[in-house]
């Protein structure tokens, strides 16, 4: 009667697990205490294998070990280095190595044999295997997005014609197509499959070594399996993206491993001038396969100057492999609001009133004398004014007014340590050549301007040049009106 034993059933005397020389593996369930191993089907255990005789070895199990002894095969029985011979049974233990021919073999117990597998056997009315199914694994790696193939080999040894289902349910079913998954083999007949393995390029195919199953179930239901592996290779990718800021200096930076192997990643930042300080709690992160990590970046100027200007910064985080593949950059704008800015005009004004409550003070008091001195009799003498009148003069034509090319401006708001930049072109944007600095101009400076305008960044820009030579753009002040001005016009 057909039977199937799955594993971890390993029965009392555990399994036998065989590798021949193009790395299949087999699984074989040791029914009786002492049985044949050989090539006939007459065996206990049937290694199809032109290097095992016909029949080769005697396995038996006596307290709970494993004895063998070679039964005079042409190829030899090893356990370990040892050669056996056919006089008298060696000890095997656990997990040890067996070879039988070039077919090399383990005893398997149920506390010694791996989880998470099954094992099952077809046999016939007299307990013989009546579909034996063989597999050529993979000779090579497996680059993620290509294409690989197996091929089954499905023998059967029974009497009547058998039809044979071939799966793969140890895979994903994206993962594999079977070319022929149903064959129709007369008695005798062998027929070979191929097997197609094509991983996709994502995280989830990961690298190294995975091990699959093809089963193979008869007609009437019985299941026959073999192992195979193949080796996944590893490819590397990531994701790197900024945002924020959220509330005034704190942004968000987002790293994701889309490769399908650990990596390391060195995380930085910078801007151009070093003006700002970074608080990044992590500069080297570690992400599995598919992992993504938020870090959270603060931002904030090395120099701060609470009564000065807004000043906005520009400034880029790089994320790079360990392993020294490309790099990865992400930019932002930071922009500091001076928490004291307006109070420089209320003091002004302060003072303004104060010094003008003062003059008038000191007027009143100059003018006491004439209010309640003197008291002479004579009137005071007239003093006469002649008027002569002014030769009328014509009125050169007016220029245009406000910034104009041909113009000049005076520079402000830019004292010295915080002078105004002069840029290659009109633009803020950080890796843009056209934002490298040329130069500085201060408060007080006259410029004439060569061309203009252009908005750019937020910013209203006019092409500049000084008397020294200097040239380039520089900003007015912000297109919308707000924040301060850096030029005003030089009549």
């Amino acid at each position: 009667m057909a039977r199937r034993q799955p594993r971890p059933a390993y029965m009392q005397y555990g399994i036998l697990r065989v590798t021949t020389p193009d790395g299949q593996v087999r699984e074989y369930p040791i029914e009786n205490p002492s049985l044949t191993l050989g090539r006939s089907l007459d065996n206990g255990i049937t290694v199809d294998h032109v290097s095992v005789s016909r029949r080769h070895a005697h396995l038996k199990i006596e307290d709970g070990k494993l004895q063998v002894q070679d039964i005079g095969s042409a190829t030899g029985t090893f356990v370990g280095s040892q050669r056996v011979g056919t006089t008298e049974f060696i000890a095997v233990a656990e997990s040890q190595v067996m070879r039988f021919g070039d077919c090399e073999a383990r005893w398997l117990t149920e506390a010694t044999a791996p989880e998470g597998t099954s094992t099952s056997v077809v046999t016939g009315a007299e307990g013989q295997p009546t579909i034996a199914v063989s597999l050529a694994s993979p000779s090579q790696p497996i680059s993620p997005g290509s294409a690989t193939t197996a091929t089954v080999t499905v023998h059967n040894r029974g009497k009547t014609v058998d039809q044979v289902a071939l799966s793969i349910p140890d895979l994903p079913a994206a993962w594999v197509q079977v070319r022929r998954p149903t064959l129709s083999l007369a008695p005798g007949a062998r027929d070979e499959v191929t097997i197609v393995l094509q991983p996709p390029k994502r995280s989830e195919s990961t690298a190294g070594e995975h091990e699959f199953a093809v089963a193979a179930t008869s007609s009437e239901g019985r299941e026959v399996r073999v192992l195979g592996r193949f080796t996944m290779l590893p490819f590397d990718d990531f994701k790197f993206a900024m945002k924020g800021p959220q509330g005034k200096s704190q942004y968000t930076i987002s790293l994701q491993n889309l490769g399908n192997a650990p990596a390391d990643y060195n995380v930085s930042v910078a801007d151009d001038d070093d003006e700002l300080d970074y608080e990044l709690a992590d500069e080297s992160v570690q992400l599995g396969p598919g992992e993504e990590r938020n870090l959270v970046l603060k931002v904030a100027p090395k120099k701060k100057n609470p009564f000065g200007r807004d000043r906005s910064y520009r400034f880029t985080s790089t994320a790079r492999p360990a392993t020294g593949g490309n790099p990865a950059n992400a930019s932002a704008n930071f922009r500091y609001t001076a928490p004291l800015k307006n109070w420089k005009y209320f003091l002004g004004a302060f003072l303004g009133i104060s010094v003008l409550s003062a003059g008038a003070l000191m007027a009143r008091a100059g003018s006491l004398p004439d209010l309640f001195g003197g008291g002479g009799s004579s009137p005071t003498p007239t003093v006469a004014v002649n008027t002569t009148t002014e030769p009328t003069t014509a009125l050169p034509t007016p220029t245009p007014d406000g910034f104009h090319v041909g113009g000049s401006a005076e520079i402000i708001n830019s004292p010295t340590g915080d002078c105004l930049r002069v840029r290659q072109g009109p633009t803020l944007a950080g890796g843009d050549p056209q934002s490298a600095i040329v130069g500085r101009i201060c408060d007080g400076q006259v410029v004439n301007i060569t061309d203009g305008p252009v908005e750019s960044d937020g910013f209203l820009w006019w092409q500049v040049a000084t008397d020294d030579g200097l040239a380039g753009w520089a900003a007015e002040g912000q297109t919308d009106g707000t924040g301060d001005r850096f030029m005003k016009v030089k009549n």
